[in-house]
C-alpha cells in the first residue's frame, strides 16, 4: 500500500507583538537574533524594545524587554 507523505515544512508558531503605530506584527521566534531595550531617540517614544531579525533587519515594538523576551522564548525572565 502506498502512503503519501507531506514533506512541506511546518508553519512556525508566530508571536503577535505591537508595532510603534499600535498595529499587530507577527514575528517568527526562530528569526529573532537579539532582543534589547530601545535607545533614547532611536524610535518613537512608544517603542520600548528592539528585535533584531536576521543580520540586517530590526523591528521596534511597544512591549517591555521582559515581556518581549518571554513571548519570543516562551520563558519569563
Amino acid at each position: 500500500q502506498l502512503v503519501k507523505a507531506d514533506f512541506r515544512p511546518a508553519k512556525p508558531d508566530l508571536v503577535s507583538l505591537t508595532q510603534p503605530n499600535g498595529a499587530a506584527v507577527k514575528i517568527d521566534p526562530s528569526q529573532v537574533t537579539a532582543i534589547r531595550a530601545a535607545l533614547p531617540g532611536e524610535y518613537d517614544w512608544t517603542v520600548k524594545t528592539v528585535l533584531s531579525l536576521g543580520k540586517h533587519k530590526q523591528q521596534g515594538i511597544r512591549e517591555e524587554v521582559a515581556a518581549a523576551t518571554a513571548a519570543i522564548t516562551g520563558k519569563s525572565i
